[in-house]
């Protein structure tokens, strides 16, 4: 790769080594170039079946990263996420607003088990991929993929506000904006604070006087308010009309 990543790659490449003639090999699935820059982040290789390798793009950013899986020592490779299906698992907050589950990002890491060519598990953005079923792609049909964190959450908390009644916890967190939390041993079934979804909640409070009442600011995806507020303690969000110019970052709030 390029760069160690994980938001920088922009070249990257897959090598085989023949021990024999002592010489490597460029076996790489799809190569980066000026139009599509990207980099390679993961590879296992299945110890049950010599010449099976499994891949993964890291920064692919246009069409989304792929994992590449080949059963010839990279001869030729098959895409298994173009047409894979994929669970949030319970975590609804992957969905970040939409409709459709993407696929795993920032794929650095990926490992197949070595006692079960079907059980494949890849590391990104979000956290832990995993599928029992990689085999299938032998055949051509599409592989199934969950998301499997639980009690392994990859996130930095930014600010926790527990409110006198209702929820029991608001909080406030990096990339993935804000959860009103129920049940603390549970995910949020509706998911990550919306209108507007945002990156990453800086701050937030509750009115001590009538706690339904509730504002969070931070920062947002493009052309988002940099702050909403809630009158029914965090379920359902409202943009600010307006902020102060240079707002951009959020700031804090109270």
């Amino acid at each position: 790769m390029s760069n160690p990543g994980p938001s920088d790659v922009t070249t990257g490449a897959v090598y085989k080594y023949d021990a024999k003639a002592k010489r490597f090999s460029n076996i790489t699935p799809k190569k980066p170039d000026d139009k599509e820059k990207f980099g390679y982040g993961g590879l296992a290789v299945d110890w049950q079946k010599p010449g099976t390798v499994l891949v993964t793009t890291i920064d692919r950013w246009g069409p989304g990263d792929e994992a590449f899986r080949t059963t010839n020592g990279g001869a030729v490779w098959k895409p298994l996420w173009e047409k894979a299906e994929f669970s949030a698992g319970g975590a609804q907050y992957l969905y970040y607003g939409k409709e459709k589950l993407g696929k795993p990002h920032w794929t650095g890491d990926v490992d197949i088990d070595p006692f079960d060519s079907n059980h494949a598990t890849v590391v990104g953005g979000t956290g832990i991929w995993g599928t029992s079923e990689l085999t299938l792609a032998d055949s051509g049909k599409p592989t199934r993929w969950d998301f499997r964190n639980r009690g392994l959450e990859e996130t930095v908390v930014i600010d926790l506000v527990s409110p006198p009644k209702g929820a029991k916890l608001l909080s406030g967190v990096g990339d993935i904006c804000g959860f009103r939390h129920d049940d603390l041993d549970k995910p949020s079934p509706a998911g990550s604070f919306q209108n507007p979804p945002c990156k990453t909640t800086k701050s937030l409070d509750v009115a001590a006087g009538n706690p339904d009442v509730d504002v969070r600011v931070g920062d947002v995806w493009e052309g988002a308010a940099h702050g909403a507020y809630s009158t029914d303690g965090g379920t359902t969000w409202v943009p600010f009309k307006s902020e102060p110019k240079n707002a951009g970052k959020g700031g804090e709030v109270a």
